[in-house]
């Protein structure tokens, strides 16, 4: 390495060293992919930002990381949205339809790491077993966003499987339509094999909703950590509906604005 070279690479290091990263789940996971300018930024830089523990000790092991862990809830789609939830609610929504159909929630968005057909495969499996006839399931897939090539594959998948039952998601709703069909669920699974949904999952939770997850993800470990009960796909799954109230009253506690404000304050005092 020449000269120029070098000192090129300390100039960076130094800058990098007084960054602060608010850690984002597709800034990092799968690190094959990544490039070395990336590796090298994500192991200098100088303070790590987020929530979750378990992200750090990722980045630790994959990245050799030597910044400083930040605890803070750093941005609000990770606030519980109560007083709406609240205001939905009586505004005359029926959220239990579980006399007429089982409402499943598949994911967040067109992206791989849903990993939407483990979830369908199994979902069908255990309805064929049991003779569940499909029109007493609802299967509600968010497709708005992420790869539109993915998209029409599960789209294609999604209907073979479950034919009218299959209600895809495909265009952008207001926020407050979306949180009116999080009202209606009874079951959601969120198989992704990285940190991802977890504004939906904050919001499902806070509702009193039954939520599958995979128990490698740092999600598990957040909510596990809380005390909060997540259910685990792989061991656990059935349709049995279940409403957990005990959840709502810790993450009412937990993911508020002024948990928000308190994280950033200890970052810029």
């Amino acid at each position: 390495m020449g000269r120029k070279a070098k000192s090129t690479l300390i100039y960076s290091t130094l800058v990098v060293e007084k960054c602060y990263w608010v850690m984002w789940g597709g800034d990092f996971y799968f690190p094959e992919k990544q490039s070395i300018f990336k590796k090298f930024v994500i192991k200098n830089i100088g303070y790590l930002i987020t929530y979750m523990p378990k992200q750090i000790e990722y980045v630790r092991e994959h990245y050799k990381a030597k910044g400083q862990y930040i605890d803070c809830l750093f941005y609000p789609d990770g606030i519980y949205q109560k007083k709406l939830t609240e205001l939905l609610k009586n505004s005359g929504i029926r959220t239990n339809l579980a006399e007429k159909k089982i409402r499943i929630l598949v994911g967040n968005s067109a992206t791989e790491t849903n990993r939407h057909e483990i979830v369908f495969y199994k979902v069908k499996q255990y309805i064929d077993t049991r003779d569940i006839p499909l029109s007493s399931i609802e299967i509600i897939v968010p497709l708005s966003y992420g790869d539109i090539y993915y998209r029409e594959k599960i789209l294609k998948i999604g209907f073979e499987l479950f034919g009218d039952s299959f209600n895809p998601l495909i265009n952008f709703l207001k926020y407050e339509e979306y949180l009116k069909i999080l009202l209606t669920i009874d079951i959601a699974i969120f198989y992704h094999n990285r940190q991802q949904g977890l504004g939906n999952l904050i919001q499902l939770l806070g509702m009193g909703k039954k939520v599958y997850l995979n128990k490698e993800t740092p999600q598990w470990s957040l909510f596990e950590s809380l005390g909060v009960r997540v259910f685990d796909f792989d061991t656990e799954f059935n349709l049995e509906i279940e409403e957990i109230p005990e959840n709502s009253k810790i993450i009412e506690k937990e993911f508020t604005v002024q948990k928000v404000i308190e994280g950033w304050k200890r970052i810029l005092e």
